[in-house]
């Protein structure tokens, strides 16, 4: 996971999500629901945040949560929908996550929010490649990292498989560092960081 600066509200995100979508939830409660949009089952919730994407993805870059670079991008909520019904279709709640991280977060509060987290709070041995919390965080925020990473299971095979192969690919030079920042940037941060780029990039670090 890395940090994310929020960004502004887009211009058009109050016509193409905010007000569709809350038409659309009043609409389905009144209809099945006695008007009640509390009463709407999270699953039943219009996707009109679906229309962000494109938002997101140029304002949240790199992808925040996102250690193992694989899924596609997905619009993520810091407040569910089954808890809060009047943040569903609001750009602040919006994260940008790839699909397989934001569904293994499910509901989960205890997940780190991109924004909150400082930089390096996440780190990457380059061996296994495991994503630890930074040693020299204090124990109340590495328990909060290690939940994170517990949580969305980011140490599993096939997470760290993803990793390893991005970081072997470009030490063989098969791809560039551009192609590892655009695809896993986590994993391109951190061989920066480690100064494990190599030779002719090392101007980079």
């Amino acid at each position: 996971m890395m940090r994310v600066i929020p960004a502004s509200e887009p211009p058009s995100f109050d016509s193409s999500v905010r007000q569709p979508g809350l038409r659309a939830l009043r609409s389905l409660a009144a209809r099945e629901f006695g008007g009640a949009m509390d009463a709407v089952p999270a699953g039943r919730f219009p996707p009109c945040w679906r229309e962000s994407l494109g938002d997101l993805l140029e304002a949240c870059q790199p992808v925040p949560l996102c250690c193992c670079g694989t899924g596609a991008p997905s619009v993520d909520r810091v407040v569910a929908k089954s808890t809060a019904w009047d943040q569903a279709y609001e750009w602040r709640n919006y994260r940008l996550a790839c699909s397989l991280m934001n569904a293994r977060k499910g509901q989960v509060a205890s997940v780190l929010d991109p924004f909150e987290v400082g930089n390096g709070w996440f780190v990457l041995e380059l061996v296994a490649f495991q994503v630890l919390p930074d040693p020299g965080l204090p124990d109340p925020t590495a328990t909060r990292v290690n939940e994170t990473i517990d949580r969305l299971r980011l140490n599993d095979e096939e997470c760290c498989g993803a990793r390893a192969e991005y970081a072997q690919e470009y030490w063989c030079a098969n791809i560039t560092i551009d192609y590892v920042r655009r695809h896993a940037p986590f994993v391109e941060s951190e061989l920066r960081r480690q100064n494990r780029l190599n030779a002719t990039d090392r101007h980079l670090c």
